[in-house]
């Protein structure tokens, strides 16, 4: 689990409008609270782990949580959860590869408008379309450079114990640990309704498409599934994945001709994405019945135009038994597709990842505006859909998997939600812990 305090920096400074903000610092605070019940729950045996750079005063819970591993032995494997503190940044001005390829300008930087006390521009000043929740304040832009740095800095170590992963499993024939391999980075703002070009609905970088992009410019994965169980739906990373997607036909056709010339300077592949969600077709970005956003969030393509889209409709259900039922019916179908993604894009287990937006907000102890349209889902979904995502990831891509936070906006939902989502990412932590 990978922490960023310089994330708390973002925050609404007007005074008289903090009760109506939902897209706050104690969200991370809802979340550790998560993370720290799943480990008094479920492990016994402390050690202490890497250690990364301390040179600033964070918040005494995330410091606490940081500061101890937390392992335990099931049978012949040993699972284990550490908190992470990252102090990594990615630059605005001085991009990565990743950030430059979703949000970059031809300047070759990510440009921001000027952050202050101040709302950078408002609705009223007639210089925009943003709302006042979406406005810039002072400690956004670090707050937004230490998520990506986050996110990045998993990223990194996700591919290097693959690595350590595969090379331990050719020598001994045996299932390493999984730790290292996964990973679940609280990162905010938010990102996945966040274009190339148009920040919305609190989100200002698209993070999960940045991880994305970076992990093809630099580890060469060029086939990557997005699963995003948000109450909203993606759109920002949906219009992304289209882009790149469009981009890759064209460049694999022009590859092709090459190949057919006998050409030796064919160049790599490029990046295919599947984007998958589920969502609350009546929820933001849809709610005021947009006939755009309703059908880009209706969108199903398996291989069409290049396209691997797959949306999926959240329905109301009266009980636990009926909406497990839907589960295995309905909504199962975003991990059936995308494993026939990976089965029919010429994946290759090294260089293919899954990507989690993991919004927390359809969860059912979620406030009752957030879901005024009556779409929820009960806690355990997260478990039994992480569990599949895991299944999927290890199956099509020796187990590298990373989760990045966006929506849940209640401290119930978001704490509850976590605790369920850790617990399906770590191996047979289930046994023993109650729904």
């Amino acid at each position: 689990v990978y922490i960023a305090p310089e994330v708390l920096g973002h925050r609404w400074v007007r005074s008289r409008s903090t009760a109506y903000i939902v897209e706050r610092p104690e969200r991370l605070r809802a979340s550790l609270l998560g993370l720290s019940a799943l480990i008094g729950k479920s492990f016994e045996h402390l050690s202490h782990p890497e250690s990364i750079a301390e040179d600033q005063k964070v918040d005494a819970l995330t410091d606490s949580i940081a500061s101890v591993s937390i392992a335990q032995s099931f049978g012949k494997s040993t699972n284990s959860i550490q908190a992470l503190i990252s102090r990594s940044k990615v630059s605005l001005a001085n991009p990565n590869k990743g950030l430059l390829s979703v949000h970059g300008c031809e300047e070759g930087s990510v440009t921001l408008d000027e952050i202050g006390d101040e709302p950078a521009y408002s609705i009223e000043s007639g210089r925009g379309v943003l709302s006042e929740v979406d406005l810039l304040r002072q400690g956004s832009q670090g707050a937004i450079e230490a998520s990506l740095g986050a996110c990045c800095m998993a990223l990194d170590r996700i591919v290097q114990h693959s690595h350590l992963h595969l090379s331990k499993s050719s020598v001994n024939r045996s299932t390493p640990s999984s730790i290292g391999r996964r990973a679940f980075v609280l990162a905010r703002p938010p990102g996945h309704h966040c274009s190339s070009k148009n920040p919305s609905g609190f989100c200002w970088v698209n993070n999960v498409a940045v991880v994305a992009a970076e992990a093809y410019a630099k580890h060469g994965i060029d086939r990557i599934a997005i699963l995003d169980f948000d109450l909203h739906h993606g759109d920002g990373t949906q219009s992304i994945v289209w882009r790149i997607n469009e981009e890759t036909s064209r460049l694999d056709a022009d590859r092709e001709a090459r190949k057919n010339r006998w050409s030796t300077l064919l160049g790599r592949r490029g990046l295919k994405m599947f984007y998958g969600s589920l969502h609350d077709i009546e929820s933001f970005p849809c709610e005021d019945g947009n006939k755009q956003k309703v059908s880009d969030a209706s969108i199903r393509l398996e291989g069409g135009h290049g396209q691997w889209i797959w949306n999926i409709h959240l329905d109301c259900h009266a009980n636990r038994d009926e909406f497990l039922s839907a589960y295995e019916k309905k909504y199962k179908d975003l991990i059936k597709k995308a494993q026939e993604f990976f089965e029919n894009t010429q994946s290759t287990s090294q260089s293919s990842m899954v990507i989690i937006s993991a919004g927390f907000d359809a969860c059912v102890h979620e406030t009752p505006g957030m879901q005024r349209h009556g779409k929820n889902v009960p806690t355990e979904f997260y478990t039994i859909f992480t569990r599949d995502s895991v299944r999927l990831a290890e199956n099509f891509c020796d187990g590298k998997l990373m989760s990045v936070l966006e929506g849940g906006y209640s401290d119930r939902a978001l704490t509850t939600g976590v605790i369920s989502h850790l617990a399906g990412m770590t191996d047979d932590l289930k046994e023993g812990m109650e729904d």
